[in-house]
């Protein structure tokens, strides 16, 4: 599985709560708040281009950081998958696999599918 657009999709203000709730150490969630967004967007109609505007989403692609505040961000997925789909997840940043086991392909088949 590929999670397609997966570092500029981060919605800071998701990641941050995410941190919050598990109760992550307190500096690294400031140091996080105020991480650089590597967004903007610019309506442009009928070639009358507006000036650019921050979007709350996106972690700096290039960054160090980037693969750690994804793993941050999608951390409850592999979790949701062992429960609710009987799967075993392994992510390496936004290329997750799930491995299943069952009677037959089909049944295997259908848990994944």
């Amino acid at each position: 599985m590929d999670i397609t657009a997966a570092v500029p999709s981060v919605a800071k203000a998701r990641l941050v709560n995410l941190m919050k709730v598990r109760q992550m150490d307190v500096d690294l969630i400031r140091w996080t708040e105020g991480f650089p967004l590597e967004s903007t967007v610019r309506m442009i109609l009928e070639s009358n281009a507006m000036e650019r505007h921050p979007v709350e989403a996106g972690i700096l692609q290039g960054s160090p950081m980037a693969p750690i505040l994804f793993t941050i961000n999608t951390s409850g997925l592999i979790k949701w998958v062992r429960e609710y789909v009987s799967a075993e997840g392994l992510s390496f940043i936004d290329d997750p696999s799930w491995a299943a086991t069952g009677r037959d392909v089909n049944h295997v088949i259908t848990i994944l599918g």
